[in-house]
């Protein structure tokens, strides 16, 4: 998997979560966040394609406090860079309520 550091805004939604701190998902994805002008809202993004797939995480509206972020990406990629322990797609989340 190439993971390069998206050098063009794309729009996003959540498809899915990411339970690590900042830290852990700088080293998976292999750069630091940016860091965003609205802090009401998202503080840290990071923005990047996978072999050409586009993909996003954010933490959204303090959920760095929690060690929570959301994320854009298929489940494909979120499972192989992040494992089931850390990632969680939309759709798993929906099956357990």
């Amino acid at each position: 998997m190439k993971i390069k550091k998206a050098t063009k805004f794309f729009s996003s939604f959540r498809t899915g979560t990411i339970n690590a701190d900042r830290k852990t998902i700088t080293q998976i994805v292999g750069f630091e966040p940016d860091v965003h002008s609205d802090p009401d809202k998202v503080t840290h993004e990071w923005r990047f394609t996978v072999d050409g797939i586009r993909c996003a995480i954010w933490d959204y509206k303090g959920s760095a406090e929690y060690n929570t972020y959301s994320c854009y990406m298929p489940v494909m990629i979120g499972k192989e860079l992040f494992g089931s322990i850390m990632y969680r797609s939309e759709h798993e989340y929906r099956n357990d309520v």
